[in-house]
């Protein structure tokens, strides 16, 4: 049986590659940012009434973002409500 003498520059060395190896698999699988539309977009995109995307909302078919008393919603949520994979 062979041992080797582990050193403190072994592990920096070590440390190193590892660090390099995981920022380039986080780079690797980010996605590009997600995107989000308005109500008025929403309705446009969808074809319905202001008061229909309420009614959406309301029973969580759609599950928008509100910031400053605005609806953002989520461009995969409609593509999934649109292909039918909604819940």
């Amino acid at each position: 049986m062979k041992i080797e003498i582990l050193t403190t520059e072994h592990l920096a060395t070590f440390k190193e590659d590892l660090l390099k190896d995981l920022a380039k698999l986080l780079a690797s699988e980010r996605k590009e940012p997600r995107k989000f539309l308005r109500s008025k977009q929403v309705t446009e995109l969808l074809n319905i009434s202001s008061g229909t995307l309420v009614n959406y909302r309301v029973r969580r078919l759609l599950n928008p973002t509100k910031v400053a008393g605005v609806y953002y919603y989520s461009e995969d949520e409609i593509k999934a409500l649109l292909n039918g994979n909604n819940r």
